[in-house]
Formats: C-alpha cells, sequence, structure tokens
C-alpha cells in the first residue's frame, strides 16, 4: 500500500502552502528550492527531515512536534516562528534571520550545537 501521506527526495519550485493542510505530512530529503513560502502554517507533527529549505520565509510558522532532523534551513526567515518542541538535530541554520522567534531550552542547546557553539 502506498503512504500519501509521505514526500520523499522531490523538489518544491517556488511553492507557497497557503491555506494548505499540511497536518502529519511527512517530506522527507525533499528540496524547497526558490525561496518556499510558509508564512504563518501549522507545521505541527509535519515530518521534514533532511529538507532542504534555504532561503525559505518561515514567519509565524508553528514547528511543534515537527521532525526537522538534518533539514537545512540557510538563510530563512524565522521570525516570530515557534520551535517549541520541534526536533533540530543537525539542523543548518546559517544566516537565518530570528526575532521573537520562540524554542525550549533542548531545541535552543541543539541548534548551538549544531551552530558550532561548545557549550560548557
Amino acid at each position: 500500500m502506498v503512504d500519501s501521506s509521505l514526500t520523499e527526495n522531490e523538489r518544491f519550485v517556488e511553492v507557497d502552502f497557503y491555506d494548505t493542510d499540511l497536518d502529519g505530512r511527512r517530506f522527507i530529503s525533499c528540496r524547497f528550492n526558490g525561496r518556499a513560502k510558509l508564512d504563518g502554517l501549522d507545521l505541527s507533527d509535519v515530518r521534514l527531515a533532511e529538507a532542504d529549505l534555504s532561503e525559505s520565509s518561515l514567519k509565524r510558522v508553528v514547528f511543534d512536534d515537527a521532525d526537522l532532523t538534518g533539514a537545512t534551513l540557510r538563510g530563512c526567515d524565522l521570525r516570530e516562528a515557534d520551535l517549541r518542541g520541534a526536533r533540530v538535530d543537525s539542523v543548518n541554520l546559517a544566516g537565518a534571520r530570528f526575532g521573537s522567534t520562540r524554542m525550549d531550552v533542548d531545541g535552543a542547546l541543539a541548534v548551538a550545537v549544531a551552530q558550532g557553539i561548545v557549550i560548557g
């Protein structure tokens, strides 16, 4: 049986998911090219493991219990995003823009380590 909630190894170009229900959707090893616009979406429980969202706009996105393990968010706009509860191990956030971005302590520590910050 084919899993319709799984999208794997796909490339999305200049996508705008406005008003799209992505609840429980899994994007594994996908690339979102051309600055995807995902502003204001609730991506709770969405799996974006190893996805490339470089230069995307993720303002006000809720990532509660989302899996961003190994994702590339280089140059993303994460202002007012809520990353509390998200799995952010090995996420590349080089050049990402933050402002009023929310994270829990474990997530903040994982992001710091991924960015090469030595803690302790």
